[in-house]
């Protein structure tokens, strides 16, 4: 590969021309010593290194190789630490052609680093000199896993340049697997080999892990579902009724997508019990039946065999339970890899794609096998490097980069829920199919352990951590105190309610960007994570809102991924106009709606009241028949400017789908008079739009049926809470958000004054129209109308939202 250089510039030595570690001394042959009147004793032989490769050339094998990188080494007692040996590292002198000429040859270590140095190709002639330093290192946040290092010196620059940086893992019966941490991915994930290493993760829980898994393994055994499938015998299963046994069973999270012919109906309850023909029902279920009885576990929950499809009685009493169901499976299996039923999870998962100096795509990022030296002991050293290498052993280990091995390389990383994160962590993290379907979301939350079937691998998850099955490595994270508030009730365990407004406005932007094939289910597929979250807030659940923080809740928004998009109002109407379950897009709250972040925030709208109708009362967390609220708040009949701010991507003028410009009516002097004639004059819309000194903002609405071309005569602003908000120049400055409604037809309702629905929101009431543009109002001029709301200078009237 190159000469070793014995002296140069090592930036982790901190010191410009201090030595660094040379190749190990036994590949270079030692002279015999001169004669001398009294000859020292006879040195040891010295030993070679094991043979090599041919995947490996000479240089190589002789540099980096015998230097196995420069890892940090695992230690051969798992209670000891890694030994980490501070400097260790090999420079190497080599240029473009030669390595062009080595990897031509077969040397995969040559043709690795062409592709990592490609983008820097431009800094180099073909035979320039290249300066590149190969070292290891841990990785802290992934309990110490070993990382290989490439770093470069650009000519003519000193600063070195970190290329490449990515986890080094391989199989556990590799001769090598002792001194590494990682292990690759189990691509067969449905053998007995898969199974076995996923009931001894399942072990180690048990036996390892304190806090809320030694809490949970000290639960008594549940009362089990109404019915499971016996899954005993995998070639005859049968549907069981369980009459309120206790006992253990597994349950299954997947995603439908095509009908069931061979569902549970009321006419095969009986044929059922006394058997079912495994070979009819879909791939999916046959699957999860298979992986039950290997995990030696006899019963399973699935809902297309466990619920009387046919039969609403049924279905209500399943929905009523269903929290439980999942909350006490002692095991949920994630089947994520499947987009529809009749594919099933347990097909063998692909490969990472391997490097290739001419495949461009990969850019850097490959996973590639190399071979590996395990001296024994495992740490050489100058001094008897010669001694240890007589018991080397070559295995084979593989090297995946950052963003690969987020998806290949075990463990995959779940990160607290509810937040999210740049790469690797995210809430939604890579779980295939399963984040994408609506239903999904609170079996997940739901279940205390699960065993993740998902595209590229497969992962056992815990409330201590998730990691990859059969990798000794995992990452603890914070669970956002979930598994406490829904495993252990235990009351000194549940957290502040403004932490969980957050986290539950995170769980709604999740939740409602995700597909659910009967709309008007929105609400029910997550009812038993609200029926949860309701013990924290403890006040009334409004059709996906709370009562305490309800002003506030009001502010919802078309989450970013929505914008630019055309977007119509359902069909059939299934919450009211002012829930974000009304809407078939993903919403999110601006980070100044919640009113726990600062203290300058207040409301300038009040609930009068506010009620909710479930469509079963049963079912209080479920579908609603009606909602009505009633805000007192100042109330401002306004305009949408026809020309959007931001307007259609495509350039389609006919359509804007996004922000536009609202124009209110005068506000520049606070109305000093309530009386009846002019709050009936406020409500009817017949003070004038665009008199002088009205002021103007940027207003976003949620279907294009309402936006700003004129389709609806009348339009008014709710005003409803004041935020921070930083301008151009750095300076906080306070802003007004709100509600845009418009009259709605409701003769169910018997009320006496005008009924309105949602149409939008608004924001930055911080302008005024002069000549055509926005000029914006100083700070004084804000910060006076605000306070004239904040101090009801406006007259405050109710306003009945439907």
């Amino acid at each position: 590969m190159g000469a070793v250089l014995s002296k140069f510039p090592d930036p982790l030595c901190g010191s410009r021309r201090r030595s660094c570690v040379r190749a190990p001394s036994p590949i270079v042959q030692t002279p015999p010593p001169a004669p001398s009147a009294q000859a020292p004793p006879p040195a040891p032989p010295v030993q070679t290194l094991p043979p090599r490769p041919s995947s490996v050339c000479q240089e190589c094998w002789e540099g980096p190789f015998a230097m196995q990188f420069g890892l940090p080494y695992r230690s051969l007692c798992p209670d000891e630490p890694m030994e980490d040996v501070p400097g260790r590292g090999y420079w190497c002198s080599t240029s473009w052609a030669k390595l062009e000429s080595r990897s031509t040859e077969g040397c995969v270590w040559c043709r690795f680093m062409l592709v990592i140095l490609r983008e820097e190709a431009e800094y180099y002639q073909r035979d320039d000199p290249i300066e590149i330093k190969v070292f290891g290192d841990t990785d802290a946040d992934m309990n110490n896993a070993q990382r290989v290092k490439l770093m470069a010196f650009r000519k003519h620059l000193f600063d070195p340049v970190i290329l490449f940086e990515g986890y080094i893992h391989t199989t556990a019966d590799d001769p090598v697997a002792p001194n590494i941490l990682l292990r690759s991915p189990i691509l067969d994930v449905g053998s007995t080999r898969a199974m076995d290493l996923a009931r001894n993760d399942i072990e180690d829980c048990a036996r390892e892990h304190g806090g809320e898994c030694k809490a949970l393994w000290a639960l008594p055994d549940p009362l089990l579902p109404t019915r499971l499938v016996d899954c005993h015998d995998p070639a005859k299963p049968r549907l069981v009724s369980t009459a309120g046994q206790r006992g253990r069973y597994l349950a299954l999270s997947y995603a439908w997508g095509e009908d069931q012919p061979y569902k549970t109906t009321t006419a095969r309850v009986l044929e059922y019990e006394q058997g079912i023909n495994v070979s009819l029902l879909p791939k999916t279920i046959q699957d999860a039946i298979r992986i039950t009885h290997a995990l030696k576990f006899k019963y399973l929950w699935a809902d297309t065999l466990c619920i009387i499809q046919d039969s609403q009685q049924d279905k209500l009493h399943e929905l009523e339970r269903m929290h439980h169901i999942y909350q006490y499976a002692f095991l949920t299996i994630i089947a994520s890899s499947a987009a529809k039923v009749s594919e099933g999870f347990l097909h063998d998962r692909p490969p990472p794609p391997q490097i290739d100096s001419g495949d461009h795509q990969h850019d850097g990022k490959p996973t590639f096998q190399v071979p590996f030296i395990r001296y024994t002991p495992s740490v050489p050293s100058e001094t008897d490097f010669a001694n240890r290498t007589a018991s080397a052993q070559v295995g084979t280990v593989s090297i995946s980069t950052k963003s690969l091995s987020a998806e290949f390389c075990q463990p995959a990383l779940l990160p607290g829920r509810g937040s999210s994160w740049s790469w690797p962590f995210s809430y939604s993290y890579n779980q295939g199919q399963t984040t994408k379907r609506g239903w999904c979301m609170q079996e997940d939350l739901l279940s205390a352990r699960a065993l993740i079937f998902d595209p590229m691998r497969l992962q056992f998850r815990c409330p201590t951590s998730i990691q990859g099955v059969g990798s000794p490595a995992s990452r603890t994270y914070n669970t956002m105190q979930i598994p406490s508030l829904c495993f252990l009730g235990d009351p000194s365990a549940l957290p502040p309610a403004d932490f969980m407004q957050t986290i539950w406005r995170d769980l709604v932007s999740d939740y409602s960007g995700r597909a659910i094939s009967d709309p008007l289910d929105k609400l029910v597929a997550c009812a038993a994570i609200a029926e949860h979250f309701h013990r924290v807030f403890n006040t009334d659940y409004l059709a996906g809102m709370w009562l305490n923080t309800l002003v506030s809740d009001l502010l919802w928004l078309k989450h970013p991924s929505a914008l630019g998009t055309a977007i119509h109002r359902p069909a059939e109407k299934n919450a009211p106009s002012w829930s974000w379950a009304a809407v078939d897009w993903k919403v999110h709250w601006s980070s100044g709606s919640d009113m726990t972040w600062e203290e300058e925030n207040f409301e300038v709208a009040e609930v009068v009241r506010c009620k909710v109708t479930p469509l079963y009362p049963r079912l209080p967390f479920g579908r609603v028949k009606d909602g009505i609220l009633v805000l007192r708040a100042a109330f401002f009949q306004c305009q949408l400017s026809p020309e959007a701010l931001h307007p259609d991507p495509s350039g389609d003028k006919s359509s804007t789908h996004g922000t536009y410009r609202m124009v209110l009516q005068s506000v520049q002097r606070p109305w000093r008079q309530t009386g009846d004639s002019k709050r009936e004059a406020n409500l009817n819309g017949d003070e004038a739009v665009g008199a002088e000194g009205t002021l103007c903002g940027d207003a976003e609405v949620d279907y294009d049926a309402d936006d700003g071309a004129g389709r609806i005569e009348k339009l008014w602003a709710i005003p409803i809470q004041r935020d921070i908000w930083s301008d151009l120049d750095g300076r906080d400055i306070g802003r007004m958000s709100g509600l845009v409604v418009a009259r709605a037809l409701a003769p169910q309702l018997e009320v006496g004054e005008p009924v309105y629905r949602r149409v939008g929101t608004f924001k930055s009431l911080l302008y005024r129209p002069e000549r055509g543009r926005r000029t914006q109002l100083s700070h004084q001029e804000s910060e006076n109308f605000i306070r004239a709301l904040k101090e009801r200078q406006y007259p405050m009237v109710d306003i009945t939202l439907v």
